[in-house]
């Protein structure tokens, strides 16, 4: 299945100030989060942060949030942010059922958190190089079993290509002079 922009939301979960310095490959998964926001915020595409207990594990990384100034950002205890009545109700609310996601962990957090995802009917789309874990074999296994149960597996220049879907979109000339080429700064 296609991503259509209208139709899609993204989703990041848990990058906490407190916890990127223990994700493998941290700085390659901020920089493909902050592309996919500048991205969302260009296209108009609905943007929600999760928070793990913040008083422990920090806020959402400061360069995120201002990448997205129109972001919902929540607090949750769950390890699936769809447990959390809340966010479960505004992923609803925003009647987009293709949903995006990144974020830390890939097998705890963002791997529980697609599977309830998949279970109430949503299209699930997790962004390869925008996700992490402590250690590689956790997300590798992680990203396999999301696979298996139904999720796409994406890449950020397949999401923008498919958002723009051809190349006399009003964004495109933008979009390619400002992000596109620099994609190779995120990966």
């Amino acid at each position: 299945m296609l991503l259509q922009a209208h139709r899609s939301q993204l989703l990041i979960i848990d990058l906490q100030t407190r916890l990127m310095p223990h994700i493998a490959q941290s700085t390659a998964c901020l920089n493909s989060n902050l592309w996919l926001c500048d991205i969302a915020r260009e296209m108009d595409i609905p943007t929600t942060f999760t928070e793990q207990n913040p008083k422990g594990l920090g806020s959402t990384h400061s360069l995120l949030l201002q990448r997205s100034p129109d972001a919902q950002i929540f607090s949750k205890t769950h390890f699936s942010a769809y447990r959390e009545p809340l966010i479960a109700q505004h992923i609803s609310a925003q009647q987009r059922p293709q949903i995006l996601m990144t974020g830390v962990e890939t097998h705890v957090c963002v791997l529980q958190t697609a599977m309830d995802l998949l279970t109430e009917g949503y299209e699930v789309f997790i962004i390869d190089t925008a996700v992490g874990s402590r250690r590689n074999k956790d997300k590798r296994l992680a990203l396999q079993r999301l696979v298996a149960h139904g999720a796409e597996q994406v890449t950020p220049e397949m999401v923008a290509f498919e958002w723009l879907e051809h190349c006399q979109h009003a964004q495109f000339k933008q979009l390619s002079q400002n992000y596109i080429k620099d994609l190779s700064h995120y990966q």
